[in-house]
């Protein structure tokens, strides 16, 4: 849990781990009830299934991805479903809310002057692919950084 400042105005900000929706979707709802920011990671949820998260609350603003896209489409799904991100923006924080990632792996919006960012990090192996994440996060970072300064 954390508390950002957007344009001098306290926002609190959690994130949490779901273990699927079916499991995780009560917590979220709670959640959604004390937090202005909630960034959530492992929904297991296919892309015709991110409806759900959208219509969790007319509060929000909803960024959410699947991961399970490409293995799903290769067939019948051997072993545990894995992955997904979302990340839920209370409307009343703020009007100007920008998407700046999207993928399978990071979610990354700009609400204000802050910029938040979930990740869904591979846990074994693959070391290049954890530096090309890093990579991801900071070229948008920088990019806004240069912007700024323009």
């Amino acid at each position: 849990m954390a508390n950002a400042d957007l344009n001098c105005k306290a926002v609190d900000v959690v994130t949490y781990n779901m273990h699927g929706y079916k499991q995780g979707a009560a917590m979220l709802l709670e959640l959604s009830l004390s937090f202005d920011e909630l960034l959530c990671q492992e929904h297991w949820l296919i892309s015709d299934q991110l409806h759900k998260l959208n219509n969790m609350s007319d509060e929000f603003r909803n960024f959410s991805v699947s991961a399970m896209d490409e293995f799903c489409g290769k067939g019948v799904l051997r072993g545990c479903p894995f992955g997904g991100l979302g990340i839920f923006v209370r409307k009343s924080v703020c009007n100007n809310i920008q998407c700046l990632i999207k993928s399978d792996r990071v979610v990354a919006v700009k609400v204000d002057n802050c910029i938040f960012v979930c990740v869904y990090f591979p846990v074994f192996g693959r070391p290049y692919y954890r530096s090309s994440l890093w990579y991801s996060v900071s070229s948008v970072v920088c990019r806004l950084s240069v912007c700024r300064r323009l």
